[in-house]
């Protein structure tokens, strides 16, 4: 089932809502929020799989990105506060059920925490974490926050973040990538709320092994801000190709696995 609603009363976001096929008497509604410049196209099997344990799905891409056009340009721009109060609210909306769930991998993940310091709604964070660059050791450190400041001078340039250039994203606003290297370099969310209150929720966090996106230390920064938090340590499959931080999508039995576990 599609759906539509417009992001800040101007541009239509595409919701796609996936049915359980199993377990559907547990009235249980997933919203999911991706990664940077991950098409919600690239969660399919991971999709499936969660309505196969009887998830209803409801999901979408970032405004301006993936099915929303136009896409992102020098004069198009939203912050991570746009995104918490005028994204993930619209796709609540969509459930019609009594429970449902936040499942944020990577920048999704940043967002549901946030969002979950304000509300009941639980939060599963996928390879996720405070990029804090006291979260990385050693040389990857270092890498970090030349990255940031290498994000930032790009946004100068192009008015937006070029992210496809260097495999990080695709086109990505400004302001999100301004709150993103914000917390590379202070490890905090002040541009959100400042203190930022403990979410009274439970925080479960599922960290990939060898996933150098999201080490442990900063799924471990990122769960802090719930009272209650869980975190688990999942070894992909050694078939598996690429970078951990996504390439769990090309086999996320494992990553289901858990989260049907979860449930119980």
């Amino acid at each position: 089932m599609t759906r539509n609603f417009k992001f800040k009363s101007v541009h239509d976001v595409v919701v796609q809502i996936y049915d359980a096929k199993a377990d559907k008497n547990n009235e249980m509604t997933a919203v999911l929020l991706p990664a940077i410049g991950v098409p919600i196209v690239k969660y399919e099997r991971f999709i499936h799989q969660l309505s196969q344990i009887g998830f209803t799905v409801i999901a979408a891409d970032y405004p301006y990105c993936g099915a929303n056009t136009p896409h992102v340009n020098k004069s198009i721009n939203y912050n991570y506060r746009d995104l918490i109060e005028g994204f993930i609210p619209e796709l609540l909306k969509q459930s019609s059920t009594k429970k449902t769930i936040l499942i944020g991998h990577s920048l999704g993940g940043h967002l549901a925490t946030l969002f979950a310091t304000t509300t009941t709604i639980p939060v599963i964070g996928i390879a996720t974490g405070n990029v804090h660059y006291a979260n990385w050791q050693g040389i990857e450190r270092l890498k970090i926050l030349g990255f940031a400041a290498f994000i930032k001078s790009m946004c100068k340039v192009y008015g937006y973040f070029p992210g496809y250039k260097v495999g990080f994203g695709r086109k990505e606003t400004k302001d999100l990538m301004k709150n993103w290297c914000h917390t590379v370099l202070h490890g905090n969310y002040t541009f959100y709320a400042d203190p930022l209150p403990k979410a009274d929720v439970l925080g479960y966090f599922i960290s990939i092994h060898n996933d150098s996106f999201a080490p442990l230390r900063s799924t471990e920064s990122l769960a802090d801000n719930f009272l209650e938090n869980q975190i688990v340590i999942v070894k992909l499959p050694v078939e598996t190709k690429g970078n951990p931080h996504s390439a769990w999508l090309k086999n996320p039995e494992a990553i289901v696995s858990h989260i049907k576990n979860y449930r119980m």
